[in-house]
Formats: C-alpha cells, structure tokens, sequence
C-alpha cells in the first residue's frame, strides 16, 4: 500500500493534502476548520453544533431537498460536522462527481442561508 501523500498550499493559504489512489474511481474530501465548541459563549452553548448542523439545509443555491436530491442522485455522501475543536466537512462520490461535490461543500461552507423551517427543526 502506498502510503505517499503530497502537500499544497493554495494561494489563499489553504492546505491541501493528497492521497492520490487509482485503483478505484471514487474520491473522499475531508476538510477541517479551526474552531468548534470550544468558541460557543457560555451562554449559547450548542451554537456551534446547532450551526454546524445547518450548513447542508440549505444555501443561496440550493434548498436542503434540492441537496439531498442531488447528493443521492449520484449516490454520494456529504456532511458537516463540530466537534469541541474542529469543524469538519466531509464528502464521498464517486470522481466523475467531483465538481458536483467541491461545489456542495463550498455552497454550505461560504453560503448557508438556515432556512426558518429547518431551524424549527
């Protein structure tokens, strides 16, 4: 098994780390952000989680079942997550649904829009 990994970093001063495997042709994205339960105010305690949770309900493209629509038309996985330190977001596909993909992930990263029906939730 190769175990080599290449390193990236964008000129936004992202990081990218990458597993290249070509033995099969789905891809698996995992992000994580700095940040997480450890910054709610002791006041709002949850308010991470409750956030965190929805950044895939809904964004300035795409309702929460106009995602779930396409994530599962191409039979793909996509979450967002907080955890006490970390906020992460995680996606599988298969790699013709790359775009498709990257685009979701960044639609609920920069562009949630927490949709009142959700939030009642």
């Amino acid at each position: 098994m190769d175990l080599t990994f290449q390193s990236y970093t964008l000129s936004n001063g992202i990081k990218l780390i990458v597993k290249e495997n070509h033995y099969t042709q789905s891809v698996v994205i995992r992000g994580r952000l700095s940040g997480g339960a450890n910054l709610d105010p002791p006041e709002k305690t949850g308010l991470a989680a409750f956030t965190t949770s929805l950044m895939g309900r809904g964004t300035a493209r795409h309702t929460f079942a106009e995602i779930n629509e396409i994530v599962e038309s191409v039979g793909a996985m996509l979450r967002f997550n907080c955890g006490r330190h970390l906020t992460t977001v995680s996606s599988k596909s298969l790699s013709e649904d790359f775009d498709l993909l990257v685009g979701l992930m960044l639609d609920g990263l920069t562009g949630p829009t927490f949709p009142p029906e959700e939030i009642e939730r």
